[in-house]
């Protein structure tokens, strides 16, 4: 028997660092009025959150919507991003920021990411832009903001839209505006992994009367306000949040200040001892422009020939069977994940050969890069000590994970 857990061991820990999702009372008794008031429907409460969500980050409006993936897609049909248009964005997130731009009828166009952030490398933008490009969907990965000025100029000097996909960025401010109000539109989401949940649902957030009508017609089955139920502008489909969603996100709301401030407390804590573990890289630290951090977990790098050849595969699963659970990083950049590989997912267009694509930063991270989950960060940092202890545990014995 060895001595890790993963080769019949004692595990370090028997129990989690810190369950997901967080609910007390409030989200109950939330529910319960919902339910007893038999008003399950789009209604006031939906209203009662966008508007409290949107005073939150700082936009003059927010509509809901379903989930984080709606929100992207509508954005785009929104601000008119369609069919031969082709908007710029990163390779390196999950599948819905590309997705919806396909949907939408248009073409991703992938630019490599910078290494010390993971996001969207703006320098690199200005060579990817053709008189197709329409617009720049940049993320803010794992909270942490691009530098916006930048971007921003670049999108004014060639008349660009940019759709900020803020799903990481619930509470993070860039020079103290709010992350998801600084482009034309801004979306969030609310699934069951994100530092604010109902499970689904999301958010677009903008500062543009004109583009909050928009966007509130291609969210409600394409109505228009102030014109009869049955009668749409556009064409789309039902993308409402629904009052049970938002009664427990209006709970979840209330509580994000301070556990802002826990997660920010346990990141320092951690990003700090972190510096002198041998063969596990964090990112460069938060830029200056980061004025207010939403953390959604951490963003590390396993070197695995600093470890003797053990896989970061071999590692997360050893740190599973300690109790530690961490999760691997995309596993493809965005040009080689196979449903951007069959001709027949994609509409018509004159799209890149992104099987001929490789971006060497991002190449690099998938090899590379492991998250930390967001609500370890909740635990207090004498508690989410354990999670370099059981680190250390396995570097002492790594010869067992070859």
């Amino acid at each position: 028997m060895g001595k890790l857990a993963i080769n019949g061991g004692e595990a370090f820990r028997k129990e989690p660092l810190f369950t997901w999702p967080m609910h007390d009372q409030a989200e109950e008794q939330a529910m319960m009025d919902v339910l007893k008031s038999g008003k399950w429907w789009y209604g006031a409460k939906v209203k009662e959150f966008e508007c409290l969500y949107a005073d939150f980050q700082g936009a003059k409006h927010g509509i809901s919507c379903v989930n984080g993936t709606a929100a992207l897609y509508i954005a785009m049909k929104a601000l008119g991003i369609g069919p031969g248009d082709e908007v710029i964005t990163t390779p390196w997130t999950f599948v819905a920021t590309s997705a919806a731009i396909v949907q939408a009828g248009a073409i991703p166009v992938f630019v490599d990411i910078e290494p010390e952030s993971l996001n969207l490398d703006i320098k690199q933008i200005e060579a990817a832009i053709t008189p197709k490009t329409k617009a720049i969907c940049p993320v803010h990965f794992f909270g942490r903001p691009l530098d916006m000025d930048r971007l921003m100029a670049i999108a004014k000097k060639h008349k660009l839209l940019v759709v900020e996909d803020a799903a990481h960025s619930w509470g993070g401010k860039y020079k103290d505006k709010g992350l998801g109000c600084i482009g034309d539109t801004g979306t969030f989401s609310f699934q069951f992994s994100k530092n604010m949940t109902a499970g689904e649902g999301g958010i677009i957030l903008c500062n543009d009367d004109d583009i909050q009508t928009n966007v509130w017609s291609y969210m409600n089955c394409g109505r228009w306000p102030g014109k009869p139920w049955y009668h749409m502008e556009n064409i789309s489909g039902n993308y409402r949040m629904t009052e049970f969603q938002a009664a427990l996100l209006i709970a979840q709301l209330a509580r994000m200040k301070s556990q802002m401030a826990q997660r920010l407390i346990t990141h320092d804590f951690l990003y700090d001892k972190l510096q002198s573990v041998p063969g596990i890289e964090t990112l460069g630290p938060d830029p200056d422009y980061s004025t207010q951090r939403s953390h959604h977990g951490m963003c590390l790098r396993f070197i695995s020939e600093v470890w003797g050849g053990v896989t970061r595969e071999k590692f997360l699963e050893a740190m599973d069977a300690e109790g530690i659970t961490l999760m691997s990083g995309y596993v493809f950049p965005m040009y080689r994940m196979p449903a951007f590989l069959k001709p027949e997912n994609l509409p018509p267009g004159d799209y890149p050969d992104y099987s001929s694509m490789y971006q060497p930063v991002v190449e690099k991270a998938v090899e590379e890069v492991f998250l930390m989950p967001q609500h370890l960060l909740l635990a207090k940092p004498e508690l989410a000590e354990d999670f370099l202890r059981v680190i250390e545990k396995l570097y002492d014995n790594r010869q067992e994970l070859l």
